[in-house]
């Protein structure tokens, strides 16, 4: 992710990453509530992250 930012599919690729990073969360947690959470909210956060997520914000993010 780091080395391609100027690709314009950068921040879609970004939330479908986020979006994997969270469902292997759920699927491993061992804790039945916050996967269910996790999957009830996944959908929304998806949608936020690719309408409001910029790529300085993003490169802010990995360089933390």
């Amino acid at each position: 992710m780091a080395a391609t930012p100027e690709d314009p599919a950068w921040v879609s690729r970004w939330a479908d990453f986020d979006r994997d990073f969270h469902t292997a969360i759920a699927a491993a947690c061992g804790v039945a509530r916050l996967a269910q959470d996790i999957a009830r909210y996944q959908l929304l956060h998806h949608a936020i992250n690719i309408i409001s997520t910029t790529v300085p914000v993003l490169q802010r993010a990995l360089r933390e």
